[in-house]
Formats: C-alpha cells, structure tokens, sequence
C-alpha cells in the first residue's frame, strides 16, 4: 500500500476499493479485472485508486491477506472448540469449515484459488501451513498419550499438501460426478488416516515395519 490510511475519509476509501477489488473479481474473474474496472466499481477515479495502491497487484494481495486471515479463523475456530475430539472429528470439522469459506464471498476465494500456482497464492498455503503446524501441536498437548510421532514436521507436511492439492483442484473445477460431501469424507479418511498411523504407538509401528519386510 502507496499511502496509508489515517483520517476516516481515507479508509473509508481505502474499505471501498478492496470492496470493489472483492466484487469485480468474483463477477469478471481475475484475469479479466483491471484497475479501470475497480476504480469504477468504488465510484473514485483511477488516479484515487493509485494514491493507495500500486495496482491491481496490490490490490489482489489485500485481498489474499484477508483470505489468510479468515482461513486461519475458521480453522482455528474448529481446533479451539474441538480440542478433546478424535482426530477424525476434528479433521472432518476443519474441512467442512474451509470448503464453507472458499464457497462463500460471491465466489471470490474460488477464482483466487484457481490461481492456486501463484507466487502469492503460495505464501498463503505457507502461512496456513505454519499456522496449522501450531495448532495440531497444542492439539497433541491434549492427546500425547494416544499420539506419538517419530517425525512429526515431515507428517504435517504429506498431510497438510495431500489436502491442499485436492482440495484447491476440486474447488477449481469440480468434476461433475464427485459431491462435496463425498470429498471431504475422503480427505478426512487420507488425513486423518495417515496421522494416526504416523502418531501410533512404537510397538504398533514395529508391526507394520514388520509386515512391510520381505519373507
């Protein structure tokens, strides 16, 4: 952000344009929004626009902080509420929560996640990544009893980026045949599976090395 905000007059203007940035993407699409059109939206010339903001960049990356910031919300929500659940329990709430989020706001959370690739969509799934790592750890503080694992960084991560590319190619383009509710019961079982495998107990992790072996 060019300028920042201090009198009421200047963030009321600057609230408008990322209003206007939210709504002009979830109706044209990303690729198709231009500061013109964001401008227009927000009633102000271009000119006003650029006084805050360096462009449509600038613009779109106010509106993935905002999208970082409800999305560690609503997980966090879940987390918080459901600290002595299982584990599929929680994960399954967790899911649900975030495919609420990104079929909210008119669509926009769904066409930027279409961008999925992006540099700055990248730092999103990073911090929510970290933010998700902090919180499964306080989870573990209620469950180290039942939850042991050998390398914990490297679980969060297979489970963390298995859920993210589902999830991010389901939301971009859902296949017809495949409801949404038979996805997140899906994700739930890969996610929620795999940890409790990972976290089992040593002597139940020397059984299956030891089925693994071969005769």
């Amino acid at each position: 952000m060019r300028k920042k905000p201090r009198q009421e007059r200047s963030r009321e203007m600057v609230e408008a344009l990322g209003e206007a940035t939210a709504e002009t993407i979830a109706e044209r699409g990303l690729a198709d929004t231009t500061t013109n059109h964001i401008a227009a939206r927000a009633g102000v010339s271009v000119g006003s626009l650029y006084q805050y903001f360096d462009g449509k960049n600038a613009l779109v990356d106010a509106l993935m902080e905002r999208q970082q910031a409800d999305l560690t919300r609503a997980i966090g929500a879940q987390f918080g509420a459901m600290l002595d659940a299982d584990l599929r329990s929680v994960t399954h709430a967790a899911l649900t929560a975030v495919f609420d989020l990104f079929e909210q706001n008119r669509g926009l959370y769904l066409e930027l996640a279409r961008g999925w690739y992006h540099a700055r969509t990248m730092r999103t799934v990073n911090t929510l990544e970290h933010f998700l790592n902090e919180t499964f750890r306080i989870y573990l503080l209620r469950h180290h009893q039942t939850l042991k694992f050998d390398n914990l960084p490297v679980a969060l991560y297979v489970a963390f980026n298995s859920a993210v590319f589902t999830g991010i190619r389901y939301l971009s383009d859902p296949p017809p045949h495949l409801r949404r509710e038979d996805l997140i019961e899906q994700l739930t079982e890969m996610v929620a599976g795999y940890l409790l495998a990972a976290g089992s107990s040593p002597v139940a992790k020397a059984r299956t090395r030891a089925r693994r072996k071969p005769t």
